[in-house]
This record gives C-alpha cells, sequence and structure tokens, in this order.
C-alpha cells in the first residue's frame, strides 16, 4: 500500500526540476551525520500512521495521512531591498511548485497492487530549528484502495457444465 503512494509521489515530485533530492523521511535535517549526503532543494516523504478498513474479499482501503519535509539551504536577508531578496525567498517559490505538483492529482490505475485516490493538502508548518536549513512540512491526505491480498481466479467458460456428479465404475 505504501509502496504505490510512494512512488506516485516520487512521479508527481520528478515533475518539479527544482527539486533536487526526494526520499523518505528519516529526521534527516536533524542527523545529517549519520545520513548519506543529499542534494538541496530535497522532499522528504512521510507516512503518517492510519488504520485499514477491510472492504471484503481481501480488499482494503486506508484514509492516508502524509507529510513532505520541504528544505534547502538557509539564505537570510529577505528584508525589503535586500540584494539576496529573491534567493531568500525561492524557499516559498519552491512549497508552491511542490503543491501544484501533488494537489488534485489521482493514479486511477493500479501501481503496485493500490489506487491512488485524489491527493489534496491539509496544512503547512513552517519549521525554523534547523542549522542552515529552512523547512516547510506540508501536510496531505489520499485514500489508497489496496487488493494485492485477492487471489486471482480464472473465472469458467460460459460453455462449460459445473456438475457434483461422480462416475462410478460398476463390473456386472
Amino acid at each position: 500500500m505504501e509502496t504505490a503512494l510512494f512512488l506516485f509521489i516520487q512521479s508527481l515530485l520528478a515533475t518539479v526540476p527544482e527539486v533536487k533530492h526526494y526520499d523518505w523521511f528519516n529526521d534527516q535535517f536533524n542527523t545529517q551525520e549519520d545520513e548519506l549526503p543529499f542534494q538541496t532543494p530535497s522532499v522528504f516523504i512521510q507516512v503518517m500512521p492510519y488504520q485499514t478498513t477491510s472492504m471484503g474479499k481481501l480488499r482494503q482501503s486506508a484514509d492516508i495521512n502524509f507529510r513532505l519535509h520541504i528544505g534547502q539551504h538557509l539564505y537570510s536577508n529577505t528584508r525589503r531591498g535586500s540584494r539576496n531578496q529573491s534567493k531568500a525567498l525561492d524557499h516559498l517559490l519552491l512549497n508552491d511548485l511542490v503543491y501544484a505538483a501533488l494537489n488534485g492529482k489521482r493514479q486511477p490505475d493500479k501501481n503496485e497492487g493500490a489506487i491512488v485516490g485524489t491527493i489534496s493538502r491539509t496544512g503547512v508548518t513552517p519549521d525554523h530549528h534547523f542549522d542552515g536549513y529552512i523547512i516547510h512540512i506540508m501536510d496531505f491526505k489520499t485514500r489508497l484502495l489496496d487488493d494485492k491480498a485477492v487471489v486471482p481466479t480464472t473465472p469458467i467458460a460460459a460453455h462449460t457444465v459445473k456438475t457434483n456428479a461422480t462416475e462410478i465404475e460398476i463390473d456386472l
């Protein structure tokens, strides 16, 4: 279920050339020295805890909330008249581009056994607790339909006669 969502989000982020790196969220901005190096601007995908609902016949659905941690190097001096103001405000443009790439998108065809419903943004939280980075956490929600557990069956042809009779051979 999460694989389909992750791959779909990745495909949408790939349409934003300004994003240089995207991956699963693993608190990369707090643990830089423990992580592999990554380019910025970067987006890290965090799927929040969710509950699944049985739809019968081994199908499940889930309303899923996920977060995108959008980060880039911090350029201070956003004051009016600053010669770096435009560069310093690039993080806001990046947020707009990521929002436009995801909001309202859906994947109606199965990918990894799941269908991703319409994605909608539910909130944004600026996070200013990182040295050298400016981070915005963008919250989204979607619905997933998963039928990976469904066992494929072969339908009986229309001309086949189904019977419970058993042939018995009798010696006379």
